[in-house]
């Protein structure tokens, strides 16, 4: 019994070996964020990266092939973009054609978010299950049918009915895109490779409006259908870009297919081995002990080529009957093994003190960012320009196109930094800046005295010098809001989670994400009515305002680690909620 119980408590020399693998590599790459030197060997660049040097003397790779696949991935969140900004415009003309009053707006902008919820929880299972480019492909199909049916529709039911299914195709896209590039990145550019789906996004917006103002002169009945059908071409570029899409490395050792996971790894770092078995074993290193069987395939192959006795000892163990001995004589008798992947949910409902940390990190940071109103600036940015005094529909969707490329063109300040200055930075001061904005609009339609009634005829002798106050207060938002909370959110929330939890823990975050969404896009011309416009965005301001004392006191600095690294911060432990095996008495 006492035998037993001690080998039970020692690890294997192979494990051994996995292990001082991990924490040497963990060493080499704090050696290289601290700009210190490290007695460690460092791994040789890869070939096919680009590296480019940033402050402080750190190294930023960029594998062409990582990058690739990354920008294939984001057309996933063009598929939302598309939606958000053709939806703005396409409103003034649907409410019109099918005479719809303001519930019915709201209902009709809302509704896509909530369904996106539903789609989330529902794409977070399935990306386990069937992998990660399938659900991508599932996603495309979905939003394709989606978009069709809208551009179809003969009222507004049936538009509704489309509507519904492009918010499932949504949400499927919302969760795969961001999972997929983070487990595809290496560290040191994880960041700003994650963040192309908030660039994405924000190019599908800009494209949407400027869609608008093109369909404009069209018919109105014919060019609300063809602003909504548009939506459907990306959907069939994501299609067909799946079928030239590697599987996620991570994904591969979950399913016990660590030989294509390795081959994966290898390509994603430039045809370097060494790092990509680094990679690999720290991946597996991650896992319960539901996944042994990969562990020591990944040990086995690495304890082979420093001690050729040890490369016969792990044959030996593949023959069942060898196996069944060493097993019998090195190991005490253990329970049967859950089944992988049966108790995530239990994790992340009845979480565990490190679980719980995570979650509140990520659930916090995803309802701010759509709490402080983003969407009801980017839904009913026409609605809004018109309370401000500006009378043509031209105008308006001008207007439009000059916020959308604001709010493009400065994601790409994160995208740039997200790696530089990090992550925690970039939100203050993205929290800050939209606190300030927020409350200058507030302020503006104060005096502007538009906010008593939300219509069209209440600003035609405001001044000119406060509607351009007001529009520049509105750009300074949304330029504020891409530099840090765009894309960071997203950023944060696929790297924080073990890869066991990964998706599902995805599936709630985006479920909180799209449900606050929704519930600003459903309320916003119902809070203008009650509060008037400016106390609207009183109310915005004063939540962005609380997302800076969360930040500071919650929000970590996570650029340079590996997704591994990340989760030993908070705590957890590979067996964390009873996963693994357990010992009894016999």
């Amino acid at each position: 019994m006492e035998e037993r119980s001690r080998l039970a408590r020692e690890p294997s020399e192979s494990s051994e070996h996995g292990r001082k693998g991990l924490f040497d590599s963990a060493r080499n790459l704090e050696g290289r964020l601290s700009g210190g030197n490290s007695s460690a060997p460092v791994a040789p660049a890869a070939p096919a990266a680009e590296v480019e040097t940033v402050p402080g003397g750190r190294k930023k790779n960029y594998n062409k092939y990582v990058v690739f696949c990354t920008l294939l991935a984001s057309l996933n969140s063009i598929l939302l973009g598309y939606d958000i900004g053709v939806m703005s415009g396409a409103l003034l003309y649907i409410k019109d054609d099918f005479k719809l009053n303001s519930v019915q707006q709201e209902i009709l902008v809302g509704i896509l978010n909530l369904v996106s919820l539903v789609g989330g929880l529902m794409a977070g299972k399935l990306a386990d299950a069937v992998g990660r480019r399938k659900t991508m492909a599932t996603a495309s199909v979905i939003f394709f049918v989606g978009a069709l049916l809208m551009a179809l529709s003969p009222s507004y039911p049936v538009l509704m009915g489309g509507r519904v299914l492009s918010g499932i195709g949504v949400g499927f896209a919302m969760i795969i895109a961001p999972v997929y590039t983070a487990e595809l990145s290496p560290p040191g550019s994880r960041g700003s490779l994650v963040s192309f789906a908030e660039v994405f996004i924000n190019t599908g917006i800009l494209v949407g409006y400027v869609a608008n103002f093109a369909l404009s002169p069209l018919p109105q009945w014919l060019g609300w259908r063809l602003m909504l059908g548009l939506g459907a071409v990306p959907a069939v570029f994501l299609a067909c870009a799946v079928l030239v899409m590697p599987e996620s490395p991570r994904w591969l050792v979950m399913q016990g297919r660590v030989s294509q996971a390795k081959t994966v790894l290898i390509r994603t770092c430039g045809g370097n081995k060494a790092e990509a078995e680094s990679r690999l074993t720290a991946i597996v290193e991650s896992l319960g002990d539901e996944y042994e069987a990969e562990k020591q395939e990944v040990r086995d192959e690495h304890t082979s080529k420093m001690d050729p006795e040890a490369d016969q000892q792990a044959e030996l163990r593949k023959i069942p009957s060898v196996a069944s001995s060493t097993t019998e004589q090195r190991k005490p008798m253990l329970k049967p093994k859950r089944k992988r992947g049966s108790n995530v949910w239990k994790q992340l409902l009845l979480p565990s003190a490190p679980v719980r940390r995570m979650l509140l990190l990520s659930l916090g940071i995803h309802f701010f960012q759509q709490a402080s109103g983003v969407d009801a600036l980017v839904y009913y940015s026409p609605t809004v320009f018109a309370q401000a005094g500006m009378k043509s529909r031209t105008s308006v969707l001008g207007m439009t196109i000059a916020v959308g490329l604001t709010k493009t063109l400065f994601i790409l300040v994160a995208t740039i930094y997200l790696d530089t200055v990090g992550r925690r930075p970039l939100l203050l001061a993205s929290a800050t800046g939209m606190t300030i904005s927020l409350t200058t609009v507030a302020v503006t339609f104060r005096f502007l005295h538009v906010g008593a009634k939300v219509n069209m005829s209440g600003t035609q002798h405001a001044s000119v010098a406060l509607v351009v106050i007001a529009m520049l207060a509105i750009c300074g938002f949304m330029a504020s809001f891409s530099i840090g909370f765009g894309p960071t959110v997203y950023v944060l929330t696929s790297e924080i989670f073990p890869l066991t939890l990964r998706a599902r823990a995805m599936s709630l975050s985006i479920g909180m994400n799209r449900g606050i969404s929704g519930t600003v896009a459903l309320t916003y011309l119902s809070l203008a009515e009650a509060l008037t416009t400016s106390g609207a965005f009183f109310v915005y301001a004063s939540i962005a305002f609380a997302s800076i004392v969360f930040i500071f006191f919650v929000v970590p600095e996570t650029k340079g680690k590996s997704l591994e690294e990340v989760c030993k911060y908070f705590g957890w432990q590979p067996d964390e909620g009873g996963g693994g095996q357990e010992l009894r008495e016999v």
